[in-house]
């Protein structure tokens, strides 16, 4: 068994620039047509350049303004976990009831 690899040639003659070759069926006007769709591509990214530049700014605007939010987001969490827990609330309340009602039974009764 052989391990070289065949590949395919191509064996069709050049692309001839004179009038007569055999691929030389509308040359002319396929470059025509594409040096036309070229001058659209520049055209359509002239237009585009500017677009591009004043999205890059406006995204520099965005990922300035989300450092601001990740930020105040970061102070809040701290300030949030610093507030007592529902338990903790649970617990004051049932003690300031108790208290009062130990003061109502037994302090102002005398």
């Amino acid at each position: 068994m052989s391990t070289h690899k065949r590949f395919a040639v191509d064996r069709r003659p050049p692309i001839d620039d004179g009038g007569d070759g055999p691929h030389d069926h509308g040359m002319e006007q396929r470059v025509a047509r594409l040096e036309a769709d070229v001058g659209e591509i520049k055209a359509t990214l002239g237009r585009l350049e500017p677009m591009l530049v004043r999205m890059a700014s406006e995204f520099t605007e965005f990922r300035t303004e989300m450092a601001r939010t990740r930020e105040d987001m970061a102070r809040l969490d701290g300030r949030v976990s610093q507030l007592p827990t529902t338990w903790q609330l649970m617990t004051g309340v049932v003690g300031v009831i108790g208290f009062v009602f130990l003061l109502l039974r037994f302090g102002l009764s005398q």
